[in-house]
C-alpha cells in the first residue's frame, strides 16, 4: 500500500514536470529551428550577426559586477558591526532582521516592491515629493540584486569548523592562534570556543590582549615593572 502511494506521488509529480516544463521547453525548441519550409538556423544567425547577444552579455556582466562589488562592501560592513563593535545587542538584532527579512519575499516582487516604492509614482516617491534618482534600468537591477544577493548570515563564525581552526600540520605543532581583539563582547564563544577548544588552538581574550598591552606601555612610558596584578584586577571591572 505505501509503495503504491509513493508511485502515485512520483507520477503525479512527473506528470506536472512533462507539462510544465518538457513540453514547452520542447516547443521552444523545435520553435527554434523552425522555419516556413523546413528547418533552418536562421534564428541563431540573426541573433549573432545583430550583435543584440554582446549587449545583452556586456549588460548582464556590468550588473553583476556592479552588485556584487557593492554587495561585498555592505557585507563586510555588516560582518563587521556584528561581531566586532560594542554596539547594543538589541540594535545588532535589528540590523540582523534587516538584513533577513527580503528572504521573506518571493524572488519575483522584488521589482514591483522597488517600483512601487521608488519609481515615479511610487509610496516614498509621493511621500519626499521627488524620486531619489531613477530607479528605472541599470539603477534599479542594481538596487534588487544588491537586496536579494546581500548575505543573511552575519554571524559567520558560527560556521567555522574544527578544521578551520586546527593549523595546517596539526602534528607539527600548535594549532592556529587566535587574538581576540574584543574585550567587551566577545565574539568567540559557545559553540565557536568549544571548536576551538577541540582544535588544540591556542585562544589570547581580548582582556588578556589588553593587559598585555597595559603592562608594555606602562613599562616604556614609566621603566618601571607594573603591578600585573593590579592592572588584571582593573582590566577585570571593565
Amino acid at each position: 500500500m505505501r509503495n503504491k502511494q509513493i508511485n502515485t506521488v512520483y507520477a503525479v509529480v512527473l506528470l506536472f514536470f512533462t507539462l510544465f516544463i518538457v513540453l514547452p521547453a520542447f516547443f521552444i525548441f523545435k520553435n527554434a529551428f523552425s522555419v516556413p519550409g523546413g528547418l533552418s538556423l536562421v534564428h541563431f544567425r540573426d541573433v549573432f550577426v545583430q550583435g543584440k547577444l554582446a549587449q545583452a552579455f556586456w549588460n548582464s556582466t556590468k550588473v553583476s559586477a556592479v552588485s556584487a562589488v557593492i554587495t561585498t562592501f555592505l557585507a563586510f560592513i555588516l560582518a563587521y558591526t556584528e561581531n566586532f563593535t560594542n554596539l547594543p545587542s538589541a540594535l545588532k538584532k535589528l540590523l540582523r532582521t534587516c538584513a533577513v527579512f527580503p528572504m521573506l519575499l518571493p524572488t519575483i516582487t522584488y521589482g514591483f516592491a522597488i517600483i512601487y516604492s521608488f519609481g515615479k509614482t511610487g509610496l516614498i516617491t509621493k511621500v519626499i515629493g521627488r524620486q531619489l534618482f531613477d530607479f528605472y534600468g541599470f539603477n534599479g537591477l542594481v538596487f534588487g540584486y544588491v537586496i536579494y544577493t546581500l548575505p543573511m548570515k552575519l554571524n559567520a563564525i558560527d560556521s567555522l569548523t574544527t578544521e578551520d581552526f586546527a593549523g595546517e600540520n596539526p602534528s607539527a605543532g600548535p594549532a592556529k592562534v587566535i587574538l581576540e581583539a574584543n574585550y567587551k563582547t566577545p565574539s568567540f564563544s559557545g559553540a565557536a570556543m568549544d571548536r576551538i577548544n577541540a582544535a588544540g588552538c591556542r585562544y589570547v581574550s581580548g582582556r588578556e590582549w589588553l593587559l598585555y598591552q597595559a603592562v608594555t606601555g606602562y613599562l616604556r612610558l614609566t621603566g618601571r615593572q607594573p603591578d600585573c596584578g593590579a592592572m588584571s584586577e582593573a582590566i577585570r571591572r571593565v
